[in-house]
């Protein structure tokens, strides 16, 4: 029979087998400042609970899930203002629609996984705010990444999506305004908020812009 180390956290018992291959989160959660996500740091958590000085294969599709989730932006951005900007868009189409309701969100909490005006991470403010103009488009940054159209920054209209990256993958996401502003999630302990693209820290990591608007 194989052996299983017992434990729980929060009240959620959990089993894991005691001769699986070792998968180490520990090296991964000790910069905690980077990488406290809630799942991962949960899962951590759980692992020191169990005694254990590692985690095992198991814990691998939980670690997963946080490349399902909004994003990871893992740099700090600029400061931020969560002060509504000022914008001029047709709302007769598709994408002047979603720019408005994104510019109506801003000030709202970042909430990692959010996809609601409780609380929003990057993907999911696009996510609702396509949603609110009548057009489903995929839940995460990267899947949205997959599915846009790419076009220029100097094509971009307002709803179009601009992607950014702080290492090698795609892991943020905003939605254009026009003349280079944007709105977008930042991070965790964070509002929904403006940036520019003449930002230096944006446009250094900036990606690709992307287009889901399907018209009017």
């Amino acid at each position: 029979m194989t052996p299983f180390i017992r434990g729980g956290i929060n009240g959620v018992r959990v089993e894991l087998p005691s001769v699986y291959p070792v998968f180490t989160l520990a090296p991964i959660v000790q910069n905690t400042n980077k990488f406290r996500t809630p799942l991962l740091w949960r899962c951590y958590r759980c692992c020191m609970s169990l005694r254990a000085q590692n985690c095992f294969l198991t814990a691998l599709p939980i670690v997963m899930l946080l490349q399902l989730s909004g994003c990871a932006w893992r740099n700090p951005a600029p400061a931020y203002t969560a002060e509504q900007p000022s914008i001029s868009v047709d709302v007769s189409t598709n994408g002047g629609r979603v720019a408005t309701t994104a510019t109506q969100l801003v000030g709202t909490p970042y909430r990692y996984g959010g996809t609601t005006p409780k609380g929003f991470d990057c993907s999911g403010l696009v996510y609702y705010s396509y949603r609110q103009a009548g057009q489903v488009v995929p839940r995460t940054s990267t899947a949205q990444f997959s599915a846009a159209s790419r076009i220029s920054l100097k094509d971009a209209r307002p709803g179009d999506l601009l992607f950014f990256a702080s290492r090698k993958s795609v892991d943020h996401v905003a939605i254009y305004l026009g003349d280079d502003m944007f709105v977008h999630a930042p991070s965790s302990g964070k509002r929904v908020s403006a940036g520019r693209m003449t930002n230096p820290y944006y446009r250094d990591h900036f990606v690709a812009a992307g287009r889901l608007d399907k018209g009017p």
